[in-house]
């Protein structure tokens, strides 16, 4: 790209440092950046009717000519212009509000075209056609920008309407789009017949066709993808080509420690470890995805592989999102190993400084084999220690950046990162593009499907009813609320506190219940969580603390209140902590949507119990940008390409950056034709 497209706004006509303010907004600082701010929609305004044709409750476009102009005030002390605008065929009034300059602007007998949606007015005892706040644009003007064309509406931010707007992109593609210089390799562009990049932002902006801008849509979707998916490529040529640690798994021990288990592995848990295994063994770092649906028996697979780290005597690092999760799994990590002279340590932010490095100092010793812990691992200094493996579960609830903060103090350590939130294969490609993905895509036998039920608030005390029945058998349940105590700014939302006094005083006397939620202390959570376990406590509520980690299998009933509040992934996790033995296991949805999206998104929950199902189902209804927290995860801030309806495009575009990594080009043909990767800013 030449100099002048990286001038500031202000260069352009028309932006003063007010304009520029409003426009940096938007992350509009530079002439090129009105080029990447791509319209959100579209309004086809070509056909001009005449003023009798115009139906009142449709949006119509005519030319008029200004018979006479009056501006007054009402009661309520508005100023309302009214303007008619009259052609051979009738009359029409454009109607502004506090807007008295129109007046001035539009100049009687000049002719006009006015667009909006056509109301019946009936001001003043006077009954005519009018148009609320038309957009108006002179008839002789040369070329038409906001009326007598497919015209772009552009995502704004306050201060800029999008008349101005519009006045400024069309001045910066039309004085300095020709500068652009096309960056695609011939071979793509000649294969797929794109346009040339200056003609497809013309295009995108101020479209003349249907086809044209279908086509420079297509170079535009597949360049953002193009160019993502060529650094996801470089970046993991760059890890894979750096040297790696060798953990080779040893088999009489790995055989004895599958000997302690009450179950064989399933064959998609056998294919995933030998996946897993192999890479290990290979002298470059591992970088892998493990995913599988809640209960496919993912931490099994987590042991197998720190275990293949202890043989190779190596320390290794296991993180979870929450110290409930870490308690669990430091807890199920000690007693999978109890036949093995494996030792298991934890670490966590709640621990006293004075423990944490002890913690630290055992695992440089070689007194701690593997260390799991919570955010609080990030605190550490493991260039010493040379961990063989780092295990990160439920990566979904960590960020991009804090990944990689672990990984650089691991020094090329393996990396095996875990999520029971199953993810679109369209996201996992743009999201984990450096790493390998292993699924494991059958659940262990004897689970059975657990049966889901939405219900109002009406029904609450039914299902409670029905819930104290199936404890008196001997049977756990869990019942989750989205928060501790009750809100005044949201009083519709039920409260821990108040769902066990609603219990306790109405179905469950006695101290059956108990009360978990993340503001307990390690030693009070354990506690509730054993009596859970031993049928001391048979009714369990809670927040979303629960939501991974926990495995107690006599527990067989879940009631979510005010499920509508919930993400379709979260409800699916929290579902997943029934279900977990041989008994009939239901979840009840108590909630009163008051959202479309909400309502969809229960009845999403309801229909299946398949979690790469519901992945997909999650992503059509929230969209990419939602699906993990974008600025969070990492995710990239697509700014045409959408990976729900984009996917063909994605797939071609991957194919295409693997060949040219194979061809030994990287992104090493741009500096050929003299440009800049920064200077590409489609998806930055």
């Amino acid at each position: 790209m030449k100099g002048s497209l990286s001038q500031p706004v202000t260069s352009l006509k028309g932006i003063g440092s007010a304009r520029a303010a409003e426009l940096k907004n938007l992350r509009i600082t530079r002439i090129r950046d009105f080029f990447y701010h791509f319209p959100r929609d579209y309004q086809d305004r070509r056909k001009v009717i005449p003023i009798a044709e115009a139906v009142p409750g449709k949006t119509a476009t005519v030319r008029g000519r200004v018979k006479d102009a009056r501006t007054f005030r009402t009661r309520g002390k508005y100023m309302i212009t009214r303007i008619t605008f009259t052609d051979r065929s009738g009359e029409i009034n454009g109607i502004w509000f506090n807007q008295p300059y129109i007046t001035n602007s539009l100049k009687s007998g000049k002719d006009y075209c006015l667009s909006g949606k056509v109301e019946e007015g009936n001001r003043e005892k006077h009954s005519r056609r009018e148009i609320i706040n038309p957009v108006q644009e002179e008839w002789e003007v040369d070329r038409p920008l906001h009326t007598r064309r497919i015209v772009p509406i552009y995502p704004l931010t306050e201060g800029l309407s999008q008349r101005r707007f519009r006045e400024f992109i069309f001045r910066a593609v039309n004085n300095h789009a020709e500068e652009l210089q096309d960056w695609l390799p011939d071979k793509i562009i000649e294969k797929y017949d794109f346009p040339e990049l200056s003609r497809a932002i013309r295009e995108i902006h101020f479209s003349r066709d249907r086809e044209g801008y279908f086509k420079a849509r297509q170079m535009l979707i597949f360049s953002e993808f193009f160019l993502l998916q060529l650094k996801l490529q470089q970046s993991k040529k760059r890890i894979f080509g750096s040297p790696g640690i060798s953990l080779t798994a040893d088999p009489e021990l790995t055989v004895k420690f599958l000997e302690t288990l009450n179950f064989e592995l399933t064959g998609a848990q056998k294919k995933v470890w030998h996946e897993i295994a192999r890479d290990m063994e290979k002298n470059r770092p591992m970088r892998r995805l493990l995913q599988g649906d809640v209960g496919s028996g993912k931490t099994i697979i987590a042991a197998l592989a720190l275990l293949a780290a202890f043989a190779s005597k190596r320390p290794a690092l296991y993180m979870a999102p929450t110290e409930i999760l870490a308690e669990q799994q430091y807890l199920t990590l000690k007693n999978l190993y109890r036949e093995i002279p494996c030792q298991v340590g934890l670490l966590t932010g709640s621990q006293p400084e004075e423990k944490k490095t002890d913690r630290m100092e055992a695992l440089l010793d070689g007194k701690i084999d593997i260390l799991v812990g919570t955010h609080a691992l990030y605190s550490g200094d493991y260039r010493l220690a040379r961990p063989g493996l780092i295990v990160i579960d439920e990566q979904h609830k960590f960020g991009v950046r804090q990944r990689q903060k672990l990984i650089a103090a691991g020094n090329n350590s393996d990396l095996l990162v875990m999520t029971a939130t199953p993810i679109p294969r369209s996201l996992a490609l743009t999201l984990y593009g450096e790493l390998d993905i292993s699924t494991i895509e059958e659940l262990p036998p004897g689970r059975r499907p657990v049966r889901t039920y939405v219900r109002g608030t009406e029904s609450r005390d039914k299902v409670y009813d029905y819930l104290a029945r199936r404890i008196a058998e001997d049977e756990r349940a869990f019942v989750v609320c989205p928060v501790i105590e009750p809100s005044r700014e949201i009083p519709e939302l039920t409260s821990c506190q108040e769902m066990q006094s609603y219990l306790t005083d109405n179905f469950i006397p006695g101290k059956k219940t108990a009360v978990l939620h993340g503001q307990k202390n390690p030693e009070e959570r354990e506690a509730i969580l054993a009596k859970f376990r031993s049928g001391e406590i048979r009714v369990l509520i809670a927040t979303t603390v629960i939501e991974v980690g926990v495995d107690i299998p006599e527990a067989t009933m879940m009631v979510i209140e005010n499920a509508d509040r919930f993400g379709l992934a979260q409800l699916h996790q929290l579902r997943g902590r029934v279900g977990r033995s041989a008994s009939p296991s239901l979840c009840v949805l108590i909630a009163e949507p008051a959202t479309e999206e909400g309502r969809r998104r229960l009845e999403a929950l309801k229909s299946s119990g398949d979690g790469f199902v519901i992945a997909e189902r999650d992503l059509e209804i929230r969209g990419p940008g939602e699906f993990f927290g974008t600025e969070q995860h990492g995710l990239p801030e697509l700014k045409i390409a959408d990976l729900r309806r984009d996917k063909r495009l994605l797939r071609l575009a991957r194919q295409e950056a693997r060949e040219i990594m194979a061809a030994g080009q990287g992104l090493d043909f741009l500096q050929r034709i003299n440009i800049d990767l920064e200077e590409l800013e489609l998806i930055i």
